[in-house]
């Protein structure tokens, strides 16, 4: 948590209302990106991924079905398929408690949209889920992020819950997660609260950024 001026703590209500502010400012940053320049960003971050250590034939890789104005997996889940890697996604199993669960994806899985807006599989595609210990590695959708690890997300809190052992694991070694974003929805520091789980590395169309004092891979 960042002090304000004068050495005075935020309260978490003033956190939230900052956060909500930070969350609009950066999706309408995002909203301002050009379709050539998301698709370029897309490739690029595809291929930044394809010679990453964890992408390897077999593994397994969470990743996302993008929103609009998310930075779209699409190059990347075709090339982790190629490669032998299992994809899974997520699907909200309960909106009201928060949760999700991690299922396969394929080629030619059935998709629909959720009440939310959001794709997703298809209720005749959701196979046996896949625990989260199972997955090696995860792809997170964010809105905002720093360069400690810090993630802003779209403010529901499904990924902090369903991944909230890993703040108060010391030994938990999977799945690793990484940030996937546009290189402008990166801030200098962001306000945490309590619940918030820290990712390993962000990948953007510039690079691949490793969080500082978080752990490595």
């Amino acid at each position: 948590m960042t002090a304000q001026a004068g050495g005075a703590i935020p309260s978490s209500q003033t956190i939230a209302l900052e956060r909500d502010a930070l969350r609009r400012q950066l999706r309408r940053k995002r909203r301002a990106i050009s379709s050539t320049d998301r698709n370029k960003a897309s490739r690029a971050v595809a291929r930044l991924l394809s010679r990453h250590p964890l992408i390897r034939p077999g593994a397994r890789i969470g990743v996302y079905l993008a929103l609009p104005g998310e930075l779209n997996l699409q190059p990347f889940i075709k090339l982790a398929w190629q490669r032998g890697c299992r994809v899974f996604v997520p699907h909200i199993t309960q909106a009201r408690r928060r949760q999700m669960n991690f299922f396969p994806l394929f080629p030619h899985s059935p998709l629909q949209t959720h009440r939310w807006g959001m794709p997703e599989l298809h209720a005749t595609a959701r196979m046996q889920r896949c625990p989260a210990s199972h997955l090696d590695v995860v792809l997170v959708p964010l809105v905002g992020f720093d360069a400690f690890g810090n993630r802003l997300g779209m403010g529901a809190g499904f990924y902090d819950r369903h991944f909230a052992r890993l703040s108060r694991a010391t030994q938990w070694r999977r799945p690793h997660l990484l940030g996937v974003a546009y290189a402008c929805q990166q801030v200098v520091a962001l306000n945490t609260q309590p619940h918030d789980v820290r990712l390993e590395q962000i990948v953007t169309e510039r690079g691949i950024l490793h969080a500082r004092n978080n752990r490595s891979l």
